[in-house]
């Protein structure tokens, strides 16, 4: 639905067997869900503000509960952003090399180039990892504060874009999306990548849904590992699906969209303190390649790879 500007109630339209009558039914919020307010991408400098809330009012002096929707146009706040980077790796972790170039590097030369390039579409972007705190970042750390799922979350931008190479060893195209969207935006974002590069599409086949389209989650035999895992140090297992992404950089910053679990129970790491949101980010994992066999490709083609990624939002 194309909502227009003002203030809407949201109602359930029911019909029972073969009545002729229909019954309207309203909303309140049994859950422990706050409600939303999030706002649209950035579109010739405008926004709209969209509030998502359970409320009460009187009506024919009978109180009722309502689900309400209100859409106004707004700027974005300070602390709001359209998009989120994630430049993969850093600190000790320098990922995948070849003669002295290394994943974490290269990755973030990609991630301040692909903000630019969106900031020049008019988006607002903000980068996990920049110059300043590259040195810091760990695979402990990732919840903190000052850490890449924390400060991911804090933008409540409405996409995040994450820059690997070389993910689970292969070469190619590989775009990870998360268990909760359509493939439209992946699948842009992967034929871009191969309309516009001398990259090809993955030759993996696991988790394949489309030519350069991923969807990893767990599966059984890594569930069971991963309960056996936390049983064995004395932490109560996390509730893991087959619905639940394998790639933190998706899981946690989609909130229960996504199947977030982090919450502080194993003392290895902070609690997300986003795990329970009901306002996450779409995240986007892409492995740009591989260093171990595409290096000149991603050196070389840093610009329009770079280009055919900003093109698809």
């Amino acid at each position: 639905m194309d909502y227009q500007f003002g203030k809407y109630y949201v109602q359930v339209r029911l019909k029972a067997n073969n009545s002729k009558d229909f019954k309207y039914y309203t909303f309140s919020n049994a859950s422990n869900n706050k409600n939303i307010e999030y706002y649209t991408l950035t579109k010739n400098e405008k926004n709209n503000k969209v509030s998502i809330q359970f409320g009460k009012e009187k009506f024919n002096q009978n109180e009722y509960s309502y689900l309400g929707i209100t859409v106004v146009e707004s700027k974005l706040p300070d602390d709001v952003y359209d998009i989120v980077v994630d430049s993969g790796r850093g600190g000790n972790d320098t990922g995948e090399s070849n003669s002295g170039v290394t994943e974490s590097d290269l990755m973030l030369e990609y991630g301040k180039l692909l903000k630019e390039k969106l900031e020049n579409k008019g988006y607002k972007v903000k980068l996990t990892r920049d110059d300043t705190n590259t040195d810091s970042f760990t695979d402990k750390n990732m919840y903190d504060e000052d850490g890449r799922i924390t400060i991911a979350c804090k933008t409540k931008a409405k996409y995040m874009i994450s820059l690997h190479t070389g993910e689970n060893g292969f070469s190619g195209i590989q775009v990870f999306v998360p268990n909760s969207v359509d493939f439209s935006t992946a699948e842009m974002i992967a034929n871009n990548l191969y309309n516009k590069s001398s990259l090809e599409f993955s030759s993996n086949t696991s988790w394949k849904k489309l030519d350069g389209v991923y969807q990893r989650n767990y599966n059984n035999n890594e569930i069971k590992s991963r309960t056996s895992s936390l049983e064995k140090q004395g932490i109560e297992p996390y509730d893991i699906t087959t619905n639940t992404p394998y790639l933190y950089t998706i899981r946690e910053v989609g909130g229960i969209a996504t199947n977030a679990y982090v919450d502080g129970r194993n003392p290895s790491f902070a609690a997300n303190k986003y795990y329970n949101s009901n306002q996450g980010i779409e995240c986007y994992q892409i492995s740009i390649g591989s260093l171990k066999k595409e290096k000149d490709i991603l050196i070389d083609e840093k610009e329009q790879i770079v280009t055919a990624i900003a093109d698809a939002f």
